[in-house]
């Protein structure tokens, strides 16, 4: 399942969660919730990833066969495929979100070891800039 192009979120006009018992939840991401997610497709690529050095601490999300890394919205960073096994999703995407479950019935989970309640979601201008020079 991939992030789809969206315009409006779960929200009607006057605020109210848009509720579908049995689905899973998504996350618009860009300005509109103030955050973009680099889309890490598999484990060989996260691994690569922590081998260049230490990735920011910020919410980490386990998908069906990756990981999906939360950041504050920065409009300089667009939605793109950066490298073939990772996509920035920002303005007009959407990230499945937890508890949502993938439909090889993989549960999305947020990673054990960060506290979603304590963390502030990481400044990532430099280190994704950085990315897109290697």
């Amino acid at each position: 399942m991939h992030p789809l192009e969206v315009v409006n979120g779960i929200i009607d006009q006057d605020g109210k969660i848009i509720s579908y018992s049995n689905k899973n939840i998504g996350i618009v991401t860009g300005l509109v919730s103030n955050c973009f997610v680099l889309d890490v497709d598999n484990l060989a690529t996260l691994t690569k990833l922590e081998k260049m050095g230490d990735l920011p601490l910020t919410w980490r999300v386990r998908s069906n066969r990756g990981v999906h890394l939360y950041f504050k919205y920065n409009n300089t960073i667009p939605s793109t495929k950066l490298w073939d096994s990772i996509d920035i999703l920002s303005d007009n995407k959407q990230v499945v979100a937890p508890p949502s479950i993938h439909p090889s019935g993989t549960v999305y989970q947020p990673s054990p070891t960060l506290s979603t309640h304590d963390r502030l979601l990481y400044l990532a201008y430099t280190y994704v800039l950085n990315l897109f020079a290697k």
